[in-house]
């Protein structure tokens, strides 16, 4: 008995009483056969690629099977399908014939613990093998238990801005910067692509909403807000540092703070403060 049969003898032998009398069927009537009337399949070895929770089918063609048989396997031998019968409890699985020559397996609701070695099997001796490389592929997620949040710096110090990704193949990250202006909201690319964005000696124009855009060419792309809040000590300015006016006339005197957190601001006059009065 070959090494194939005997590995996969020890795997199924773990399964069912049927199982095992199916395979002792399939041993027993492994036999040698002419060049000119031996199975064959299609194509040696194939990839397969689809989409979590689509369904994923594997394709194997046989020609000239005859009074031989088929079975599909996994990465680790477990007996998946006798013919057109699935063995094991998964009723995602099936095998699916349009044409005669199809053994064609499909695995509805394809999850990530799918992708893997699938082998289509005849029983010729020595057995023939096609190999399907199942590969499934996974939306970007972005982890945000593992990710920045709303964040508040004070001017001059760095920032670091986190956006822990995963997905299959693995996902590019894109940060932008949303702006707000007199023309409306805008959107520009800063940094470079990557799960991390620095930014250095951060000044209070750094302010606002960044995004994090995680795409792998499977849709959809995941996207997070992250908001920068930067603390800066208060500033005044004054539009009219001098004003005259005749006396018993009203006068306005105007300054202007900019700070963040919001200032509290007050009048004095002489180091004297002013509360509100008729007179202020």
């Amino acid at each position: 008995m070959s090494l194939i049969h005997r590995t996969a003898m020890f795997t199924w032998c773990q399964l069912t009483a049927f199982c095992v009398t199916l395979y002792i069927s399939i041993v027993k009537t492994t036999v040698p056969v002419l060049p000119s009337h031996e199975p064959k399949f299609d194509m040696p070895m194939v990839n397969v690629t689809v989409k979590e929770r689509n369904t994923a089918v594997l394709p194997c063609s046989v020609s000239s099977l005859g009074s031989y048989q088929v079975v599909w396997t996994d990465q680790v031998s477990t007996l998946l399908t006798f013919e057109d019968r699935r063995i094991i409890d998964d009723e995602r699985l099936s095998v699916e014939r349009p044409y005669t020559r199809d053994w064609n397996l499909h695995i509805r609701d394809v999850r990530y613990s799918d992708q893997g070695i699938y082998n289509c099997q005849i029983n010729t001796s020595p057995v023939k093998i096609k190999t399907i490389n199942l590969i499934v592929q996974v939306p970007s997620k972005i982890l945000d238990h593992l990710s920045s949040t709303d964040v508040v710096v004070r001017e001059g110090e760095t920032v670091t801005l986190v956006c822990n990704v995963t997905g299959t193949p693995q996902p590019t990250v894109t940060w932008y910067r949303l702006s707000s202006s007199s023309k409306g909201s805008e959107k520009q690319k800063v940094g470079v692509n990557g799960e991390v964005l620095v930014i250095h000696n951060v000044t209070r124009f750094c302010g606002d909403s960044y995004e994090c855009v995680a795409y792998n060419n499977v849709a959809p792309p995941a996207n997070k807000l992250i908001k920068v809040y930067v603390e800066f000590a208060p500033e005044i300015y004054l539009p009219n540092k001098r004003i005259g006016q005749e006396r018993g006339k009203e006068t306005i005197l105007e300054c202007t703070v900019t700070a963040f957190p919001h200032a509290v601001s007050m009048w004095q006059k002489d180091g004297i403060k002013l509360t509100t009065s008729p007179k202020y």
